[in-house]
């Protein structure tokens, strides 16, 4: 067990910064997606007076990534290639914080919509139980996806990539 404890911490030691990188990386996307979903609701705040709270297909109320963060966004991942430099550990990383920001911005969106809005203190809702519990996560996972994927992926491995292209250039003698 000591050994098998020892390797982990030896894995963990030798990929600490392409860790640390990915989980901010991951973080500043997610964050984005959340703060995005959160200003639906700041410059529309009719939605939450009419009931329409959860879920919308088209129309004015979509949520939608603001142009200033997709700026950071790509300003993130551009950092990102710049410290990685190496292919495969832009690409990890890049594996590793698309799954990672995705399920922090539905949980980060999920926990704004039940409990900032409101969602969770309707009796009607908490009447139906376990049912609307998973109603909601499903809805507000179904918006998250619509405002991450492709683009948001795509974005970040091109500009991590070009990031990578660019440190390499400058700097051809970096060892990772």
């Amino acid at each position: 067990m000591k050994a098998y404890l020892r390797k982990i911490a030896e894995w963990l030691e030798k990929r600490r910064l392409m860790l640390l990188f990915s989980f901010v990386w991951s973080l500043a996307i997610a964050s984005v997606i959340v703060v995005s979903y959160w200003l639906l609701y700041v410059v529309h705040p009719e939605i939450t007076l009419s009931g329409i709270l959860i879920y919308t297909e088209s129309g004015t109320y979509v949520p939608s990534i603001v142009p200033a963060g997709y700026m950071i966004i790509l300003a993130a991942s551009l950092i990102v290639g710049l410290f990685l430099v190496d292919f495969e550990r832009v690409v990890v990383g890049w594996v590793a914080s698309t799954f990672l920001s995705f399920s922090i911005a539905v949980f980060g969106s999920f926990l704004f919509v039940w409990f900032i809005l409101g969602v969770g203190q309707n009796p009607i809702i908490l009447a139906v139980g376990g049912r609307a519990l998973t109603l909601v996560f499903e809805k507000v996972s179904l918006n998250v996806f619509r405002m991450f994927f492709p683009i948001v992926p795509l974005a970040c491995l091109l500009t991590s990539i070009f990031g990578a292209i660019v440190r390499s250039i400058i700097q051809p003698s970096v060892e990772s």
